[in-house]
């Protein structure tokens, strides 16, 4: 089973320049930019409710969504959302009310890393961890979404042997924390 764990990773996923001019008020991660708006539907949003079917299907993210209303590891809700063969990616979406300052670099454990990304305009880390054989490989990113709170997408490979490189998991990470957020950005 896929479970959130902020470890850390090392693959840079780039991200897109900011699309507001409207800046709202940094979180308490004082080294990131400002954020490009609050997003104050964080701090009451649904993960389950995040990603779009579209969006599950295009990754094969096809079993039933699995909700953690107190997720202990992001301490906040997720959902984790399983590749329909069993063996592959899956994904999970989470709010943190630690905002992103755990995923920054020298927060995270010694055999992880991290650095800083921008998804869309919003500033956050992607970290993760990667193992020599691809063994649990994760990688995560973690956007700084409202003051105390970040968007947090994961992308880890739990099948023995793994079938997805680190640098995919990357990619599926920072998609999936994309697509969150623009469903997030659309309930303000």
């Amino acid at each position: 089973m896929l479970a959130v764990g902020l470890l850390a990773v090392g693959c840079n996923g780039g991200g897109s320049t900011p699309t507001s001019s409207s800046a709202a008020p940094t979180s308490s991660t004082s080294s990131l930019p400002q954020r490009p708006k609050e997003l104050k539907s964080a701090a009451s949003a649904k993960p389950c409710e995040l990603l779009t079917q579209d969006f599950l299907a295009q990754h094969g993210l096809t079993r039933p969504p699995q909700a953690q209303d107190k997720d202990v590891t992001i301490s906040g809700p997720s959902c984790t959302f399983l590749n329909g063969d069993v063996r592959g990616p899956g994904a999970v979406v989470g709010i943190s009310s630690k905002g992103v300052s755990t995923l920054a670099p020298g927060n995270v454990g010694a055999d992880s890393s991290s650095a800083a990304i921008d998804v869309a305009g919003f500033h956050g880390y992607q970290a993760g961890q990667k193992q020599p054989d691809s063994s649990g490989d994760t990688c995560i990113v973690g956007l700084d979404v409202a003051e105390g709170h970040a968007l947090i997408g994961q992308a880890a490979d739990t099948s023995n042997p793994p079938r997805t490189s680190h640098e995919q998991l990357c990619t599926l990470a920072k998609q999936t924390a994309e697509a969150a957020l623009n469903s997030l950005s659309a309930k303000g």
